[in-house]
């Protein structure tokens, strides 16, 4: 397998410069590790858990294993709007520096993940009321039409295909058609 290296680099803000030598990757301990964290973290690749309570959170991380299942940048959410929630950074849980976001779930009567307004119509509709399927064939008259956008009949485009094309150049034309013209530069 060939070695990977890395060089260090900061955006100057018209490009790059280099900050420390070009280094193999295996000769930094855990770099493979930690810039798979990062991406993952940089490309939304984290997941999240929900707690009731910090002491439901608590308990779950004092459980052998369970740290073990969360990555870098994994959020630890609480329930409770009034206690703040958590991010994993490899170790232990940090707070997030974010505005709390009701968990629940919206009902007809409660606000939650939607507006209840929302739910509430939402559990109006009927099942496959929006169960629209296009018809294969309609007819022309349904297309409206304006200076930009008509139809073309056959005997216009019989027209437009019966137009020369003009070639300029030392060879033939490999797929000249009857009328098209090509200006000879060989001589």
């Amino acid at each position: 397998m060939a070695d990977k290296n890395f060089q260090m680099k900061n955006r100057n803000g018209e490009g790059w410069d280099k900050l420390y030598p070009r280094t193999k990757m295996e000769q930094v301990e855990g770099l493979d590790t930690k810039m798979a964290e990062v991406e993952n973290v940089a490309k939304g690749a984290s997941k999240a858990k929900v707690f009731d309570t910090i002491a439901a959170l608590d308990a779950w991380l004092a459980i052998p294993g369970n740290k073990a299942t969360l990555s870098v940048g994994d959020n630890l959410y609480i329930r409770d709007l009034e206690v703040p929630d958590y991010w994993w950074d490899g170790v232990a849980k940090q707070p997030l520096a974010t505005e709390k976001v009701a968990l629940e779930l919206a009902s007809a009567s409660v606000d939650g993940l939607m507006a209840k307004t929302d739910k509430s119509k939402l559990d109006g509709v009927a099942a496959n009321a929006n169960n629209y399927a296009h018809p294969a064939n309609h007819p022309a008259s349904v297309i409206t039409q304006d200076a930009s956008n008509r139809f073309v009949t056959d005997v216009e485009k019989a027209n437009w295909n019966a137009v020369p094309v003009v070639t300029v150049g030392a060879a033939a034309p490999a797929s000249a058609k009857t009328g098209d013209i090509w200006y000879d530069t060989s001589n």
